[in-house]
């Protein structure tokens, strides 16, 4: 079996969320931060309000962001309208669309676009050739994907639902075999911890 074109498009888009996420992630804590402040990802995906937060030098919670990687305008300002005390990060797009149109407050340019987003996914699904940075992550959610989106007997928002958990899950994991393999000097390590 493989996973219907419905299937692998929403896969694709939950997919292109995450990836929005950690890259924006990254970029904050590559220096685009105050010294001292660390962004870091929801540790649930079951979050309904927050996908990013930023911590101060004490620990504390300065500022949480949404993650919208969307070319839908009204999306965004739905998000905004629910929690309007939380900033949401959007492509370059809509954050131009919305600036354009004067409702930009609370907006966070992210500098990617869907396009990119969109290329960068299905590329890696098309072509069975993964980059090296992508390999742990990339194969691990694919085959997640595929054992959610199998699930004949889940609705399609519980399947979606069922990967979104699943795949934070095995992100985390894979973040902390990676720790514990620079922490230790030792790969095998790290992929035992993984495990």
């Amino acid at each position: 079996d493989s996973i219907p074109d419905e299937g692998l498009v929403g896969y694709a888009s939950v997919l292109k969320g995450k990836l929005f996420e950690i890259r924006y992630v990254e970029w904050l804590n590559d220096g685009n931060l105050p010294d001292g402040f660390q962004a870091s990802l929801a540790s649930s995906p079951k979050n309904p309000d927050w996908d990013i937060q930023v911590s101060g030098p004490d620990g504390q919670i300065s500022e949480l962001i949404q993650a919208k990687a969307t070319e839908s305008v009204q999306y965004v300002l739905d998000a905004l309208r629910q929690n309007p005390h939380i900033d949401v990060v959007t492509t370059s797009e809509v954050a131009a669309q919305l600036v354009a149109q004067g409702m930009a407050s609370g907006v966070i340019d992210s500098g990617m676009n869907v396009e990119g987003l969109d290329r960068d996914i299905f590329s890696a699904l098309d072509s069975g050739e993964i980059a090296m940075q992508w390999a742990p992550p990339t194969i691990a959610l694919a085959l997640i994907a595929f054992s959610s989106y199998s699930k004949k007997e889940l609705s399609a928002y519980e399947r979606s639902r069922n990967f979104g958990e699943r795949g934070a899950q095995a992100y985390l994991l894979y973040l902390l075999g990676g720790a514990v393999a620079v922490t230790t000097g030792t790969v095998w390590l790290g992929v035992i911890g993984a495990i």
